[in-house]
């Protein structure tokens, strides 16, 4: 799922937990970026996972080194997300499920001539 695109919203610089720093809009970003954009199945750490739009499996350590953001502040920002209700978050044994609460609302094509220019990149 490294190809495509996402929505991202001008307004997003006036949201006071996004714009608080630069961890959190980076963890922010990385969350959007990394969202299923059509359901699949993904394995995570040799275990097999079926995402739905807006879901997105990782761990706060996979996130941490991939910003260099110590991994106790990763979690504290996520759960703040979640506090805030722009995620929800499930924990597995092989990882952790986010799901970005308004995906639909802000990802999905506005018509079908945007779909028709998505499938149109993508073949």
């Amino acid at each position: 799922m490294q190809s495509g695109y996402i929505k991202l919203y001008r307004c997003s610089l006036k949201n006071p937990v996004v714009s608080r720093d630069a961890d959190h809009a980076a963890v922010w970003l990385f969350l959007l970026l990394k969202a299923a954009h059509k359901p699949y199945s993904v394995s995570f750490r040799g275990k097999k996972f079926f995402l739905l739009p807006g879901q997105l499996i990782t761990s706060s350590i996979s996130i941490s080194e991939k910003y260099r953001i110590d991994k106790n502040k990763v979690k504290r920002v996520l759960n703040l997300f979640e506090s805030e209700q722009m995620i929800t978050q499930e924990s597995s044994n092989g990882g952790r499920i986010i799901t970005i609460t308004n995906w639909l609302k802000y990802q999905q094509p506005e018509d079908d001539r945007e779909q028709l220019e998505i499938r149109s990149h993508t073949d």
